[in-house]
């Protein structure tokens, strides 16, 4: 719409669809807020047990929803590698297992996750959704099938 926007009416047309966007977007997102303030909900409201491994945000209803499917084991394992940045090695060390092991677990978890990533990214293929490059070479490297769609 923007690009075959000539006139100015054109441009006030553009306008009003963001806006009109915009207001949805609002409207959902006070539908999914929490009724109350930050007094009224308990402290224990989410929290692990040991907050050493797994901090709370991360225990919040988007994160369980991303992590959903994971052990408890496979999430701090998964927390530790990708967000905190230690090696297998380390790993292997502090849970007092094998480095092979502790590749072998983390190949497991990136397996799951590539598995409930690729229907995602075929589903934005279907529809017509641009893929980035990053994504693009993920679908090439774990999908034979969706090559000839990219």
């Amino acid at each position: 719409m923007e690009d075959a926007a000539r006139t100015e009416d054109d441009f006030r047309e553009v306008i009003k669809a963001w806006d009109k966007e915009d207001a949805n977007r609002e409207r959902r997102e006070r539908y999914h807020e929490v009724g109350r303030d930050d007094t009224q909900v308990p402290l224990e409201y989410n929290m692990s047990r040991d907050e050493i491994v797994i901090p709370a945000p991360i225990h919040s209803v988007y994160w369980r929803q991303i992590m959903k499917g994971l052990n408890e084991k496979h999430k701090a394992l998964f927390f530790f590698i990708v967000v905190r940045g230690y090696t297998t090695s380390y790993l292997a060390s502090l849970y007092g297992q094998s480095d092979r092991n502790i590749r072998k677990v983390r190949a497991t978890i990136e397996r799951k996750i590539h598995k409930k990533l690729i229907p995602i990214l075929e589903e934005r293929i279907k529809n017509n959704y641009g893929l980035t490059l990053q994504e693009r070479r993920f679908l090439e490297s774990h999908c034979k099938k969706s090559l000839s769609v990219v």
